[in-house]
């Protein structure tokens, strides 16, 4: 049950294997029950195929949804009057660089599901990505005297061409070898597995150029054809704009 049946680096792997030796205590008792606790009872807990295990104390290591995690308690309703939670439940988790979701205009998300990667820091991740949203914002900041702001989210095509880089990506990587927090525990590819240098290069080839396509949006709603990926824009009354 302690030896690992996948490749290593396909689970975040531990600085330390000191904890081997504590399986060897004679107060030490390893119950590795495949089917995991069914309940908890008075004396400790019950496992999926009936052992009874009396404990003192309880610790629940339940781990962490890098996935979904931070939107489940948050309720956040896109154009189509449908919740991002219900939206990615049915379609799968998609964005544009992790940052920006079709349907759900001038929402701009840092460090988000396709947005960062493992093998980065997330301070500098952080930091590109503000800076990046920054300037999408200051560019579509623009008043054309219509009474209309400028509403701006991706593509279904240019996120379906960033989900699949990403997918491309995690299936030459070790990752794509057990189910991890890389990959959501199996829900979809969550992380970027490039090259954050290559990340950096995606946004910069789209910034420079669409940032332009984004001063004049107010006159259509068709897609602008951006280096690799295409993003779209749309004006939308001004009291719908709380509704989003």
């Amino acid at each position: 049950a302690l030896i690992p049946k996948y490749p290593l680096g396909c689970k975040r792997a531990c600085i330390t294997d000191d904890y081997w030796k504590t399986f060897n205590r004679d107060n030490v008792t390893l119950v590795a029950d495949p089917e995991g606790v069914k309940s908890v009872t008075e004396s400790g807990v019950l496992t999926g195929s009936g052992c009874s295990v009396d404990l003192d104390a309880i610790v629940w290591a339940t781990g962490f949804d890098v996935a979904e995690g931070y939107f489940k308690d948050t309720t956040v309703i896109g154009v189509n009057k449908k919740d991002l939670k219900e939206e990615w439940s049915e379609s799968g988790i998609h964005s544009l660089f992790g940052m920006m979701v079709n349907g759900f205009p001038n929402m701009f998300v840092l460090l988000g599901p396709q947005g960062f990667n493992g093998h980065a820091n997330a301070c500098e991740i952080i930091e590109v990505q503000t800076d990046w949203v920054a300037h999408v914002i200051s560019a579509c900041d623009k008043d054309d005297g219509s009474g209309f702001p400028l509403l701006i989210h991706p593509t279904q095509e240019g996120e379906r061409a960033w989900v699949e880089n990403c997918n491309r990506l995690a299936r030459s990587s070790v990752w794509s070898k057990c189910s991890n927090w890389y990959n959501g525990n199996g829900k979809g590819v969550v992380t970027y597995t490039g090259r954050w240098c290559d990340y950096v290069k995606a946004l910069c080839a789209n910034t420079s150029t669409c940032l332009e396509a984004y001063s004049v949006a107010e006159q259509s709603a068709a897609p602008f054809d951006c280096p690799t990926f295409n993003v779209s824009t749309a004006k939308l009354p001004l009291k719908l704009r709380s509704k989003i």
